[in-house]
């Protein structure tokens, strides 16, 4: 997937999810494709999320701060994180 279509996936809300929470559950399920970090979130909130990436071979891109972070994923809030979730799930009717 390139860069635009994790930019596309990021904005579309079946094809994502938002937080250090959400996006570690699903690390841990193997069901990402790329991770979005914020670099001015605290390392405690997205260290785990970090090195889960790291271990899966999920690709991570940074953005500046949280509040650029939340506009990218179409939201009115900012985030620490979020994860693009595969193709094959991102469309899914339990998403």
């Amino acid at each position: 997937m390139s860069g635009d279509a994790f930019d596309t996936a990021l904005r579309r809300p079946a094809g994502r999810v938002v937080g250090a929470k959400q996006s570690l559950r699903e690390l841990k399920l193997g069901r990402v494709a790329a991770v979005f970090v914020a670099r001015d979130a605290e390392p405690g909130v997205v260290g785990d999320v970090v090195r889960a990436a790291v271990e899966h071979g999920v690709p991570i891109r940074y953005l500046d701060t949280k509040a650029s972070l939340g506009r990218a994923c179409g939201i009115q809030v900012s985030a620490a994180c979020a994860a693009v979730l595969t193709d094959r799930l991102a469309g899914s009717p339990d998403r």
